[in-house]
């Protein structure tokens, strides 16, 4: 994560998301869910509710809805053009089952000269555009 990102996340996020699950914590254990599971989750929302809210976002921006598939494209093309190797794309995106990408990293790809998850890293900041400024 960029330190940008990272500094957006302490300081505005975390703030929203500790409002959010206290406004609706009551209704989420009245369905019945591990309440302690779903708001230690980074994103406490359902799938459901994300997609669709992402949807609104940019109907609202820029007057047509965007599918999850055209950013998860954008984002392996942009990776892709910055010289990241498909490999790496792949895991960043969850491609690669965790027992796969395990065994890949740790015997078969040889991405830098640092740890795996380091070299993961790297690649992303420096391929990754930053996504706040």
């Amino acid at each position: 994560m960029h330190v940008e990102t990272a500094k957006w996340f302490r300081e505005v996020y975390l703030s929203h998301r500790e409002r959010y699950i206290g406004i609706v914590r009551e209704q989420v254990e009245k369905l019945g869910t591990d309440i302690e599971e779903w708001s230690s989750k980074l994103i406490p929302f359902p799938r459901r509710t994300l997609r669709e809210e992402i949807y609104r976002a940019s109907e609202l921006a820029l007057g047509r809805r965007i599918e999850l598939y055209d950013l998860r494209k954008f984002f392996a093309t942009h990776m892709a053009l910055r010289g990241a190797p498909g490999q790496v794309v792949d895991i960043l995106q969850g491609r690669t089952p965790p027992k796969e990408f395990e065994v890949l990293m740790r015997h078969y790809v040889t991405i830098g000269q640092g740890t795996w998850i380091q070299d993961l890293r790297n690649w992303y900041n420096k391929s990754a555009s930053k996504i706040l400024h």
